[in-house]
C-alpha cells in the first residue's frame, strides 16, 4: 500500500493573514507539518503543495518535495487539490493508493494517526478516515483511498472516525495562534507520542 502525504499549504488567509507562515517555538506551521511528515515512516512520500513562491522556499529549505500548485487551485476546496496531487503523482510514475491530507494550520498530531491509517485500509473496507471531536471533523488527519478522491468526495460514505488530539488546535485567528503557543510551552514532544485513539 503506497501513501502520498499532501501538505496543502496555500499563501493566503482571510482571517489570519500568512498563517501557514506564522511560528510556533522552532518551526513555521509549514515546517510542523513537514517535520511530522518526516517522522511518520510510513509514508512513502510527501510533498508541499502550494502557490506561493516564499512558502515554496521555506519548505525546500526544509528538506521537503515542493510541488508548484496552479494559482487557479490556490483557493479551492481540498478535495481538488488532492485530486490534482495525485493524478500529478500518477504522471510522475507512482499510483498511490491512500492520500493522507496534512494541513500545516493543526500543528500537533500523534505519529500513531499514520500507523492507524495503514492498518485500518488493510483490514477494513473503509474508503476515508478522518479525525473527530464532539462529532465533528478536528482537520487534524485526513486520509482517503485514491477511489474516494478520484469520486470527488474526500470523505466517502464508509468513512471512518478515530479521536483528534488533546486538545485538537485548529489556527484560523490570532486567538488561536495564543493557544497553540500555549500549549507548545506546556507540553513540549509529548504530541510525537502515541496516544490512545
Amino acid at each position: 500500500m503506497y501513501l502520498l502525504g499532501l501538505i496543502p499549504a496555500r499563501g493566503g488567509s482571510v482571517r489570519l493573514s500568512r498563517k501557514n507562515l506564522r511560528r510556533i517555538g522552532p518551526w513555521t506551521l509549514t515546517e510542523w507539518a513537514i517535520e511530522y511528515a518526516r517522522r511518520a515512516t510510513r509514508l512513502d512520500r510527501y510533498v508541499v503543495c502550494s502557490e506561493d513562491a516564499e512558502i515554496q522556499r521555506l519548505a525546500r529549505g526544509a528538506g521537503a518535495e515542493v510541488w508548484v500548485e496552479p494559482p487557479a487551485l490556490a483557493h479551492k476546496p481540498i478535495i481538488e487539490v488532492a485530486a490534482w496531487a495525485l493524478a500529478k503523482a500518477d504522471r510522475n510514475g507512482t499510483r498511490p493508493d491512500v492520500i493522507v491530507v496534512l494541513q500545516p494550520t493543526t500543528p500537533f498530531r500523534p505519529l500513531q494517526f499514520v500507523e492507524l491509517a495503514v492498518s485500518w485500509f488493510k483490514t477494513t473496507e473503509a474508503d476515508s478516515l478522518v479525525t473527530v471531536r464532539e462529532g465533528r471533523p478536528t482537520g487534524e488527519f485526513y486520509a482517503s483511498r485514491r477511489e474516494t478522491i478520484f469520486s470527488g468526495r474526500l470523505m466517502g460514505p464508509k468513512c471512518r472516525e478515530m479521536s483528534g488530539g488533546d486538545p485538537p488546535i485548529n489556527i484560523d485567528t490570532e486567538w488561536d495562534l495564543v493557544q497553540a503557543e500555549r500549549y507548545y510551552e506546556s507540553a513540549k514532544g509529548r504530541w510525537w507520542c502515541d496516544s490512545e485513539s
